[in-house]
């Protein structure tokens, strides 16, 4: 049985009693990922960051839950929201969420979030990647970086594949199967200011051939970090 699809079936028990019976589902996740009821939730990461450089952190609150879909693609999913005000991100007012599964209509796991400021002007943007395969032989994350204009005003500013690795998937040919990671060359996007974001695809294997030294692929990428 595949690592995802062994973990959600492990886990539909832990569902309210019932939940599932007669074609009855949780009515649905809570906008807010703090308002997940634990015996839902399969991941907790809190932080917190100035995001809009006012010099006061935002709450940052990113939740991987289980949805009570009995469909493996459509089984968890990942909330992240941004909390702002007193006692963030415990307490405090939410001022926005995503639930990316259920706003992207791919499946969602293994999300990771990153508050870095890439043109520094003392704000940070956020960084969030999940995976959206379900095979364990197969990876296949997917990123998306938002700017942060105001209190619960993000701008998404780019998305596309983060990492891929195809060597092992059965559905791809063995001429066409990749592996690459994709990574932010921080000190060439500040020198932008804001206007620009220097990516670097770094590739280990190529057309079904593993490479003996990384072939790195940079990318200049325009788009408007700053209101």
């Amino acid at each position: 049985m595949r690592r995802v699809l062994t973990l959600i079936a492990c886990l539909l028990p832990l569902l309210p009693p019932g939940a599932l019976a007669a074609g009855r589902r949780p009515a649905g996740l809570p906008e807010d990922p703090r308002r997940v009821p634990n015996n839902l939730r399969l991941a907790v990461t809190e932080s917190s960051a100035d995001l809009d450089g006012d010099r006061v952190k935002e709450g940052i609150v990113l939740v991987e839950a289980l949805t009570g879909e009995q469909e493996p693609a459509r089984a968890v999913e990942v909330i992240l929201g941004i909390v702002g005000g007193p006692g963030a991100p415990d307490n405090g007012t939410l001022l926005w969420t995503r639930h990316v599964s259920r706003d992207t209509g791919q499946p969602a796991h293994s999300a990771e979030i990153t508050a870095v400021d890439l043109d520094g002007d003392g704000g940070s943007e956020l960084i969030l990647t999940w995976d959206r395969a379900l095979d364990d032989r197969t990876r296949d994350r997917f990123a998306e970086i938002w700017a942060v204009d105001g209190p619960g005003r993000l701008r998404k500013v780019w998305q596309g594949r983060w990492e891929v690795d195809t060597r092992r998937t059965d559905s791809v040919p063995v001429a066409e199967r990749t592996r690459y990671q994709t990574r932010i060359d921080f000190g060439a996007t500040r020198r932008l200011a804001g206007r620009g974001i220097v990516f670097e695809r770094v590739y280990t294997v190529v057309a079904g051939e593993t490479l003996a030294e990384p072939k790195i692929v940079r990318e200049q990428v325009a788009v408007r970090l700053r209101p």
